[in-house]
């Protein structure tokens, strides 16, 4: 599977190696309701089965992190916490995908405590 992206010039001294970087094209934003319906086409499972599948592995990946653990899904990533600053809680998603010799690197959000 190829992704679809665009060479950018660099412009001040970000970069010594490379005059050019290349950015991914991102078409859309493609949520649960969508996810849930193409994995209901493609499987025997409802939609109402993969939305309550994916609700209890956020709530199990979040009571193994609240525990201290790390969580390895293998083709999905690793989950683990780390505290910034004290105000929030940032999950890193590490190893995404490897296609080839190709390496999709690091995603992070953060869950801002109440």
């Amino acid at each position: 599977m190829s992704v679809k992206y665009k060479l950018l010039k660099y412009h001040g001294h970000f970069s010594t190696h490379s005059e050019y970087r290349a950015v991914t094209i991102e078409n859309q934003v493609v949520g649960i309701d969508r996810i849930g319906r193409s994995i209901q086409g493609a499987t025997s499972l409802t939609h109402a089965d993969v939305i309550a599948a994916i609700a209890a592995l956020r709530d199990e990946i979040s009571s193994q992190l609240m525990s201290g653990n790390v969580v390895h899904l293998p083709g999905l990533g690793y989950f683990s916490l780390a505290v910034k600053g004290g105000s929030c809680i940032k999950i890193r998603v590490l190893d995404i995908s490897v296609c080839g010799s190709q390496r999709f690197g690091l995603l992070s959000f953060a869950l801002i405590q109440k």
